[in-house]
Parts: structure tokens; C-alpha cells; sequence
């Protein structure tokens, strides 16, 4: 069974994120932001992340950069951004950076489960 964290601040999304998830067949973790998330990368090792950008403590950016940048045994591991932000210049951004996937909220679950089921 694939391990997906999932990284968000909002707790009634989060929880919301973390149901749809786990009934799809997937063993999920959660973190509510972006420090509490890299503790949670490098102790438990998912196979994909789910991470919102504006947080706080560490954003979204700022995780996956610290990630990519001082943890090389994870530069495979797949993230996909789930944020507010739809700006087509934070997608591009979110992408250029290793993304893997950029969805908007409001969030809808059949996409975001398709994109990772085609991940994964």
C-alpha cells in the first residue's frame, strides 16, 4: 500500500483530505505545515506528498527547495501542490520547481485521485 503525506494547515481540509485519501487504499500521514512536514518526509518516507504552499513555519516553496536542495535520497519523490494560489505564475512556479501535479482549491477529489493513482 502507497504512503502519501499529506501537508496542510487548514485542519477541516486536511481531515477532509486524509478521509477521501485513505478510502481510496492509501496509507495516509498528515503534517500541518511545512516544518512538521520534512520531519514527517524524513522519518516515515512516503511515496508521494500532497502540499499546500502558504503555510506557516515553512511554506510549501520553501519545503520542497530545503527538500531538493538537502536531502538528495528524496529528489525522486513525487509532490503535488494543492493551494489557494492560481496564479498562472505560481503554477509555473510550482512545476519549474519539481512539482509533479498543481491543483487549486477548492479541491476536486476524482482529479486529484486520478493524478495519483498515475503517479504512484
Amino acid at each position: 500500500m502507497s504512503k502519501i503525506l499529506c501537508i496542510e494547515d487548514n485542519s477541516d481540509l486536511r481531515a477532509d483530505l486524509v478521509e477521501e485519501i485513505a478510502e481510496a487504499g492509501y496509507d495516509v500521514l498528515e503534517a500541518c505545515d511545512g516544518q512538521e512536514g520534512l520531519e514527517m518526509i524524513l522519518e516515515h518516507k512516503p511515496d508521494l506528498v500532497i502540499s499546500d504552499i502558504t503555510m506557516p513555519r515553512k511554506n510549501g516553496w520553501q519545503l520542497v527547495a530545503d527538500l531538493r536542495e538537502n536531502h538528495p535520497e528524496f529528489d525522486g519523490l513525487p509532490v503535488v501542490y494543492l493551494t489557494a494560489l492560481s496564479d498562472e505564475k505560481d503554477m509555473s512556479k510550482g512545476l519549474d520547481q519539481g512539482a509533479c501535479g498543481y491543483f487549486t482549491k477548492p479541491i476536486d477529489y476524482d482529479q486529484l485521485l486520478d493524478k495519483l493513482e498515475e503517479l504512484l
